[in-house]
């Protein structure tokens, strides 16, 4: 199952010579409960990306429902499916910390971190690629043609994945910059991670990605991922 790829522009675009800094504010793990608030990066900031996944279970085996609306911050791509996590995208330009809203999930928790870009304002993005437990894989789409080059970003989620070992390397030597890796195994599902590309290019190639889960076998666990521009 695939979210139509999208293109978002919030302002003019200019043009792109330099590699944006991506900086990660502190991840938040919850289970369910009362509003909480995600930390923004530390730092002066162009454009914020919210990265939200989301699991039904606390071992992370399922998939939540639909994505909640955080004020201030607009969705960029979201998929909901019979792979968890349930995985969004958000984006603003506001510095205050978005609070994700209390989710009503009663044996749930949720995982996010809110990314920098030291420079671009317009987003772009390939769809959301999606893998179950049988496959622990998924093949993401090649992203839109940027009309300048851009600074891009890979984010996953994996429903029970183990920090350090769950996502890196990705399948390209480009993809070297670890911007946050969070684990998500045992009780503290789903994970986190993010890389950048550290070239700057008007689009990037689509390429497969494992992704490894602990404790996976026979059950429902699975992973999501997104390719993400800023110029």
């Amino acid at each position: 199952m695939w979210v139509t790829p999208s293109v978002l522009t919030f302002d003019a675009v200019a043009a792109a010579s330099v590699l944006a800094t991506v900086t990660a504010g502190e991840p938040v793990q919850r289970s369910g409960g009362s509003a909480q608030p995600v930390p923004m990066p530390t730092g002066t900031f162009t454009r914020y990306l919210l990265i939200l996944a989301i699991v039904a279970t606390n071992n992370g085996s399922d998939p939540a429902g639909s994505m909640p609306t955080i004020t201030d911050w607009t969705l960029v791509a979201s998929l909901a499916n019979a792979d968890p996590p349930t995985f969004a995208v958000y984006t603003s330009t506001v510095t205050s910390a978005p609070v994700v809203p209390d989710l009503n999930l009663s044996n749930g928790r949720w995982a996010a971190v809110v990314l920098g870009f030291s420079t671009g304002t317009s987003v772009y993005n390939s769809t959301i690629a999606s893998g179950g437990s049988a496959t622990q894989s998924f093949t993401l789409a090649s992203t839109p043609t940027a009309p300048t080059t851009a600074t891009w970003a890979f984010a996953g989620s994996a429903s029970n994945g183990l920090s350090g070992s769950n996502w890196a390397p990705l399948s390209s030597p480009s993809w070297s910059t670890v911007v946050a890796d969070v684990g998500g195994a045992s009780s503290t599902p789903p994970d986190l991670y993010v890389a950048r590309y550290n070239t700057l290019a008007t689009s990037v190639a689509g390429f497969s990605q494992t992704y490894f889960q602990t404790g996976s076998s026979g059950t429902n666990y699975g992973g999501k991922g997104i390719l993400v521009g800023i110029a």
